[in-house]
């Protein structure tokens, strides 16, 4: 009895498997979810932010500003990490194939079409892709990690600052009243934790 032969070619196996996160891609851009833009400064592509060596010298428009920049940047490497997983997995998928396919060729004892394999360009290849695919998602992890842990020190600086200005206003107010014994009253404004939807966000 005659079987069908769905084996497929070395250079099409890659090839599907390369463009298996293009597809999903294209699959989101059609659901109306274009890939992630990088953050620009003015007309030009910006680069990871840095924080400044001494958040204390800022005042809190420019606190406000800086957390605005790293939200960006913290939104679009979140949006880039599943990517990169995705593809380190086909990646991983592909060298399996690249694997079973060259040794497939080989000839000799197991230990012979092993080492036959682990030594031919074409593995090599896929191989060393997988380890690109590897190192982009963990880099990208650790910085998407980073940028959260940024924008926390931020926001524990705003909170600071806002702190010193409400102690700073309720000592004049204070200092007010007793040469005057009247005066405004001053009501805390108590501030949202704005961490709450970075971490919300990286739960879902």
């Amino acid at each position: 009895m005659k079987h069908d032969n769905y084996e497929v070619e070395y250079a099409q196996g890659l090839k599907i498997y390369e463009q298996a996160v293009d597809k999903g891609e294209a699959d989101l851009m059609s659901m109306g979810f274009p890939p992630a833009q990088r953050p620009r400064v003015g007309d030009t592509l910006a680069d990871r932010p840095m924080l400044p060596m001494n958040l204390g010298d800022l005042n809190m428009h420019e606190l406000q500003n800086l957390l605005g920049y790293f939200t960006a940047w913290h939104s679009y490497a979140i949006e880039l990490v599943p990517r990169a997983l995705s593809e380190r997995n086909a990646a991983d998928s592909s060298k399996a194939f690249s694997w079973a396919k060259t040794r497939k060729s080989k000839e000799g004892t197991v230990q012979d079409k092993n080492d036959d394999t682990q030594t031919d360009g074409r593995y090599i290849e896929a191989n060393a892709y997988y380890e690109t695919c590897e190192f982009k998602y963990r880099k990208l992890k650790a910085v998407e990690d980073g940028l959260l842990r940024e924008i926390e020190t931020i926001s524990r600086a705003q909170t600071g600052l806002e702190r010193r200005q409400e102690s700073d206003g309720h000592q004049g107010a204070g200092e007010h009243k007793g040469r005057s014994n009247t005066g405004p009253s001053f009501t805390t404004v108590s501030k949202q934790n704005v961490m709450a939807r970075f971490r919300a966000k990286r739960r879902i």
